[in-house]
């Protein structure tokens, strides 16, 4: 499973339309709220790091004009990356203790979340 953070706008057509897209995020913000309450034991839930790879061409679409990418995020604007960081981090801690491989992922977390600070 990858990680990457991607700002950048994609380039064609819209492959939503501005309600689309605003309920797409919403769902990806509720969706890791919910994750604060995952039962591991009793529920099943798809990982943040499958979720954000599939939906970022979405996420990434430019619908409008404007002079900040993330100002095409009609939700949640800038805090995109910071959702996903806190969706990808929530995910991780269901999985302690962390083999080197998650270790590595939270590593690698841990510098993205250092860019907002």
């Amino acid at each position: 499973v990858g990680f990457e953070l991607d700002d950048m706008v994609c380039p064609s057509k819209p492959l939503l339309n501005s309600t689309e897209k605003m309920l797409l995020e919403s769902f990806v913000y509720n969706y890791s709220i919910a994750l604060l309450q995952y039962n591991p034991s009793n529920e099943s839930m798809t990982s943040p790091f499958q979720i954000m790879e599939e939906f970022r061409p979405f996420l990434n679409q430019k619908l409008y004009d404007c002079p900040a990418p993330w100002m095409n995020n009609p939700v949640v604007g800038a805090s995109l990356s910071v959702i996903e960081i806190a969706a990808k981090c929530n995910w991780l801690r269901l999985q302690m203790p962390l083999d080197e491989s998650n270790t590595q992922l939270a590593m690698r977390l841990l510098n993205s979340a250092k860019y907002y600070v």
